[in-house]
């Protein structure tokens, strides 16, 4: 990320809610390439047991770092996380590096619950096949989730969190929206009558600290307390990158993460 250092943002050193930033590969020409040219004030050192493979899935475990943060995430709490996709998923190990007591994910028929299993998950739910705001509350003893998590950027996703979450409970949209939303007026009481916070999150952040989301996410790596390689699904030479970007485009295959590796 470059953020501009000029806005208001940037002069109070929040970074992510810079007004004109930019990113390479993104905003601007830089992905797939063989070298690209970046300031020295946005290097992150590496420890020698991080693979670049495992480097270069800094920005979304430091998206779904940054999500969490802002939830403020206590030792012992029940977070639900509504769509466990890749941020879902790191969302999912960080909360539970974090001291979460109990990680409840609820998904659909699209997600692949035998990869869930695979990074050490199990109480996940289909919301395809039932009630995924009551299977929460059996799960919390009717108390519900004392954060819920919104990774998918649907309204129904964003209503069962309103719904499934405990009376003082924080909840943090993460999903980019797919479109318009409109709750029902219960839904909305839930909000008032159960005195909700509600957070939105936005980017990741970054101050070239030790303690910015990068510099945590970059220890985490080391020492193992977030595992980010088996969410790397597949990898290709950039000879094959469109095979990749097919699978990504037309969802041939299950992937979580597809990865441009130049050998």
């Amino acid at each position: 990320m470059l953020p501009c250092k000029k806005c208001n943002s940037c002069n109070t050193g929040i970074f992510e809610t810079c007004d004109n930033y930019d990113y390479l590969g993104s905003r601007s020409d830089g992905g797939f390439a063989e070298y690209v040219r970046v300031p020295v004030w946005n290097l992150v050192p590496i420890a020698d047991n991080v693979s670049f493979e495992e480097a270069a899935m800094a920005e979304p475990t430091a998206v779904a770092l940054h999500a969490l943060r802002r939830a403020g995430v206590e030792v012992g709490d029940t977070v639900v996380i509504y769509g466990p996709g890749t941020i879902g998923m790191l969302i999912a190990q960080w909360a539970r590096a974090w001291g979460a007591k109990k990680v409840l994910l609820v998904g659909t028929d699209l997600n692949n619950f035998e990869f869930i299993e695979s990074l050490g998950f199990y109480d996940y739910f289909n919301a395809s096949k039932g009630d995924p705001i009551k299977w929460v509350m059996e799960q919390t003893g009717g108390k519900g989730a004392d954060v819920a998590m919104e990774a998918v950027g649907a309204a129904v996703t964003a209503g069962n969190c309103l719904e499934s979450v405990c009376k003082g409970g924080k909840v943090v949209f993460v999903g980019n929206p797919h479109g318009d939303f409109t709750f029902p007026q219960n839904t909305y009481w839930q909000i008032l009558r159960k005195q909700l916070s509600i957070y939105g999150t936005w980017n990741s952040r970054y101050d070239n600290t030790p303690k910015s989301d990068w510099g945590i996410v970059v220890d985490a790596m080391a020492s193992g307390a977030v595992k980010v390689k088996p969410l790397i699904t597949q990898t290709f030479s950039l000879e094959e990158m469109d095979k990749g970007l097919e699978i990504m485009k037309d969802h041939t295959e299950f992937y979580s993460k597809v990865m441009i590796v130049n050998d």
